[in-house]
């Protein structure tokens, strides 16, 4: 805990509550520090950030997809989750350290049978993650497409 702490004041604390939900429509990434990573369409998120695929399957689907390959993470734990919005929360501890990084999820409907997905993943503790959240979040979205091959389109929301 005392490393922790000496990490916090050293490196910079995250002062955002984490664990409500992002609302990704209001999303203001302007005071993160470089230790996150965002994938979200800019016509839902407001922001520059890395475009999401569009899912041929519908947002429940999509949704437990998701799910699926989040609760078989390691060192992972599920601290919100709304399924009517579609949104998730859950933390997974950092491999050595075992920091928590904090990762939003949530699934916004396209088009007729069509989503997409947004993922805001950050670490509380730290200036930089050392590109531990983008490839999180890059591993989420490769295996959503493996699982889903034959139902994702070419394009993505822009």
């Amino acid at each position: 805990m005392y490393l922790i702490f000496l990490f916090s004041i050293l490196l910079g604390c995250s002062k955002t509550n984490m664990n409500a939900p992002v609302d990704f429509k209001n999303l203001n990434i302007s005071h993160y520090k470089p230790n996150f990573y965002l994938i979200c369409p800019k016509v839902i998120c407001g922001v520059d950030g890395n475009t999401s695929p569009i899912y041929k399957l519908n947002s429940n689907t999509l949704y437990h997809a998701t799910l699926d390959i989040i609760q078989k993470k390691e060192k992972t734990t599920i601290t919100y989750q709304n399924n009517k919005k579609y949104q998730l929360i859950f933390i997974q501890k950092t491999r050595f350290f075992r920091f928590p990084d904090y990762i939003d999820i949530q699934i916004f409907p396209v088009g007729n049978n069509e989503s997409t997905i947004a993922i805001f993943s950050r670490a509380k503790y730290g200036f930089y993650d050392f590109g531990i959240n983008k490839s999180r979040v890059i591993n989420i979205i490769t295996e959503l497409s493996n699982i889903t091959a034959n139902n994702i389109k070419t394009k993505s929301v822009k």
